[in-house]
């Protein structure tokens, strides 16, 4: 048993420890109603909410923001899709419509007056059909050489072609260069060379022999009207108006020596193709020696059948028929008779290119009876010097035209213009109107048909923008372009060209 004071020192103590523990509680109990206690160091954190700072209205409004955001960005993504979907149905409207309706847009109409050029007088077609190479002058004077871009009819290029030809002569016969005239033929356009012909004149010529005593030809490069060389090439005639003169020309920055070949086509009555080869009906140019021609043609022998096909492309096609772009003209009677003739006669001037020939100057006069006359008097023709051979009718376009140019002709009416297409489908047609007379002087009297050489049906009538009054003073020239796609018209009365092209012209 403890003695009595040990005892109450341990009260007295206890009494003191309960204190002091109750004092450490309230403590820690005041800490607690201010802030957490620490977490345990191997306890997670636990997590803990913020409260939002912002008062319950701008909440509301902070969520209605957001969700017109959404709307917008929903509304402005549903507008780009109606724009792409509107956008390729506009792009997709157009496509169809050129591809089933012709274009609004009229014919392209060239004016060489404009550029000094009044009269012009030929016109050929690069081979790519892209430009167009007009000759003429200013009704008188120096000739000259334009290139049009035959989209816009814009002028890309003009020469003097008088100028250079004359520098041609001074080089060939420099002691007589001054009495001779170059005479420039038709163009020719081949996918290097732009080449203009010219004969040689000798105005103090006193025997018929002596009249051409040279034949020259200017060559420039395909893309303008540059001349590769003053002296592009003239060269002797020594065998009269009727030879058939080849020689060989350097100088066109080509690697390889060029043979080329003129053919002078004398006057009736010997009216022959390449001058030593008979007239025929087709001509292939692929021969080294000479070209080679198809079913001669004579003026007494009823013609063969045509078989039609394509014509051929004279800019470096080895295949080329007689139905190049020209003219017909109906005769009643034989010239300085009162025979009936009772024909059309047939007439084409073109140049010819298959390497390594160069034909300039080709010229083809053939007669053809129209379906309703019989076939005239082959000896009362051969009497007058009308020795055309004897055409056979090509086509059913070409048997209607006959007709039609048969019933408009009387006095002073011109030649008509015809062209087939390279690819001998289609038939352009203008006919002939009363020179002296004004071009309105009838309704659609200057009109274009087209027609299909198959069926003899009209496909289109093309009007030329003519002014009205303006007087007939030659005939026309019709021109389709190498790939058919194109139909250029060189009017002469106007004195301007016109160009149709695709969504004005028959398939």
């Amino acid at each position: 048993m403890s003695p009595p004071d040990s005892s109450l020192e341990q009260t007295s103590s206890s009494h003191g420890e309960d204190a002091e523990r109750q004092h450490r509680l309230d403590a820690l109990r005041g800490l607690a109603e201010h802030a957490a206690p620490a977490p345990h160091p191997e306890a997670p954190a636990p997590a803990i909410p913020r409260p939002s700072l912002a008062p319950p209205a701008y909440r509301h409004r902070l969520t209605q923001r957001t969700r017109n955001r959404w709307l917008a960005g929903i509304a402005a993504a549903l507008c780009v899709v109606v724009i792409a979907v509107v956008a390729v149905t506009r792009l997709a409207q157009p496509l169809a419509r050129v591809s089933t309706t012709p274009r609004p847009t009229g014919p392209v109409v060239i004016r060489p007056t404009l550029d000094h050029m009044a009269c012009p007088q030929d016109a050929a077609w690069s081979p790519d059909g892209t430009r167009v190479a007009v000759v003429g002058d200013n009704c008188g004077g120096p000739k000259q050489l334009n290139i049009y871009d035959a989209a816009s009819g814009k002028l890309t290029a003009q020469t003097d072609l008088t100028a250079a030809a004359a520098q041609a002569l001074q080089t060939f016969a420099p002691d007589s260069a001054s009495r001779l005239i170059a005479g420039f033929h038709t163009p020719l356009w081949t996918k290097q060379y732009l080449f203009i012909p010219f004969e040689v004149f000798d105005n103090s010529a006193t025997t018929a022999e002596s009249v051409v005593p040279a034949v020259g030809l200017l060559a420039f490069n395909a893309d303008g009207a540059t001349p590769l060389q003053p002296a592009a090439g003239v060269v002797p005639n020594h065998s009269g108006p009727d030879a058939y003169v080849r020689w060989d020309m350097f100088g066109f920055n080509s690697p390889d020596t060029v043979t080329f070949a003129a053919a002078l086509i004398g006057p009736a009555p010997s009216h022959t193709l390449f001058s030593t080869l008979p007239p025929s009906l087709a001509y292939q140019m692929n021969h080294f020696d000479q070209p080679g021609a198809y079913t001669p043609l004579s003026y007494r022998t009823p013609p063969p059948r045509d078989p039609g096909g394509p014509i051929g492309d004279p800019t470096g096609d080895t295949f080329v028929s007689i139905w190049q772009p020209g003219t017909l003209t109906y005769l009643t009677a034989i010239p300085g008779t009162s025979t009936p003739a009772n024909i059309v006669v047939f007439d084409t001037s073109f140049a010819a290119a298959e390497s390594p020939f160069l034909f300039t100057n080709l010229t083809f006069e053939g007669r053809l009876v129209p379906p309703d006359q019989p076939a005239p008097d082959a000896n009362a023709l051969g009497a007058a010097g009308l020795l055309a051979p004897w055409l056979p009718i090509r086509d059913s376009a070409l048997a209607y035209v006959l007709t039609d140019v048969e019933h408009s002709a009387g006095p002073g009416v011109g030649p008509t213009a015809v062209a087939w297409r390279p690819d001998g489908a289609r038939l352009a047609y203008q006919p002939g109107i009363a020179i002296g007379t004004s071009g309105g002087s009838s309704p659609r009297a200057h009109d274009v048909r087209i027609y299909d050489c198959h069926s003899g049906q009209v496909l289109v009538t093309l009007t030329p923008p003519l002014p009205a009054g303006t007087p007939i003073t030659a005939n026309n020239l019709l021109r389709w372009s190498p790939d058919g796609t194109k139909l250029l018209l060189l009017d002469r009365i106007a004195g301007e060209i016109v160009i149709w092209g695709r969504g004005q012209l028959p398939a």
